[in-house]
């Protein structure tokens, strides 16, 4: 009677079939996932973020519309846009940025 390896009849094990860096492959791809999801989690933030400021632009400029287009930077219509875009974000439910 001989000894044989604990490989399936017809099947190499992992070390002889050069398959040794399998684990190594394994969380290399882990890695990459996580990577992935930080990546695909940036890219919500920065959407939200773009969101974000388009409603305060958007905002700003029908203050400064309803304001008859004064002449200036349009600073204060800014500020007071962003106030009441943060307010009204956080009345709805936890804040985005």
């Amino acid at each position: 009677m001989t000894k044989t390896k604990n490989a399936t009849k017809g099947r190499p094990d992992r070390a002889s079939s050069g398959n040794a860096n399998t684990t190594e492959a394994t969380s290399t791809a882990k890695v990459t996932a996580d990577g992935d999801h930080q990546a695909e989690r940036q890219s919500c933030q920065e959407v939200v973020a773009d969101d974000f400021e388009m409603a305060i632009r958007e905002l700003a400029y029908h203050k400064w519309e309803a304001a008859g287009f004064p002449e200036g930077d349009g600073f204060d219509f800014w500020l007071e846009a962003e106030r009441e875009v943060r307010a009204n974000q956080q009345a709805s439910g936890p804040a985005q940025t």
